[in-house]
């Protein structure tokens, strides 16, 4: 664990950082030219943001897994300097590893059609599984009202950011694509390509932020482990 957080505090922030917005710009004209120009791997699904288990879906995973990875990371260097919000950064850590996990084999989906036909939801509330994430987002916000005011300043302000970037991509964007899709008899036409691109993009944005920030709080804010010789 020592060798991890010493490789950690040696990472090169702006590589990482120009590395995720190449990462974005790659995934981003990948799935415009695949539709509209070159078909490259378009309809197989390959780059397809609105396809899962495939390169952009994998890669969304993998964000979110490292995210969670960094977040229980935290949690055990944070409980060995002794200072607040322990099980704060373990509970966050196993949110992201669900996201991760959910991220890949779409596990909120199986959830869809049961809630829908039980509360009778349409609309923008027509993709029913996301009445229990905003449920679970409103809890969990409040939650960690403390929690995100006892960050630092420039931490809280990125934190704040990616959230708001992932749950406007995951909730908002999608409810209005499943208005759409209701209304249209699922026809996946130039609009709901359109807001399937805004949805996806702004959830890898704002998880791609996260990761980030938590690369910078330990950089910054964690005092670098020093290993015995």
């Amino acid at each position: 664990m020592n060798q991890i957080n010493c490789f950690i505090s040696k990472i090169n922030l702006k590589l990482v950082k120009n590395g995720l917005f190449l990462a974005i710009i790659i995934l981003f004209l990948a799935h415009i030219l695949g539709r509209f120009f070159l078909n490259i791997g378009y309809d197989t699904g390959m780059f397809n943001l609105d396809v899962e288990k495939n390169i952009p879906s994998i890669y969304s995973a993998l964000l979110l897994a490292s995210s969670g990875f960094l977040l229980v990371l935290i949690a055990i260097r944070t409980k060995k300097l002794k200072k607040e919000f322990v099980t704060h950064w373990i509970f966050l850590g196993i949110v992201f590893i669900f996201l991760a996990a959910d991220e890949f084999f779409v596990i909120h989906e199986d959830w869809m059609n049961p809630i829908r036909e039980n509360l009778n939801t349409s609309g923008l509330l027509y993709f029913a599984w996301i009445i229990p994430y905003i449920i679970f987002i409103i809890i969990l916000f409040l939650a960690y009202l403390k929690f995100l005011k006892r960050l630092p300043r420039d931490i809280y302000l990125k934190f704040i950011t990616s959230g708001s970037l992932y749950v406007f991509g995951g909730i908002v964007i999608e409810s209005f694509g499943g208005k759409y899709m209701e209304s249209h008899s699922w026809q996946k036409d130039n609009i709901y390509f359109m807001l399937i691109t805004a949805e996806e993009m702004f959830e890898i944005i704002g998880v791609s932020l996260f990761l980030y920030t938590l690369l910078v709080y330990i950089q910054r804010y964690l005092k670098p482990i020093r290993t015995s010789s």
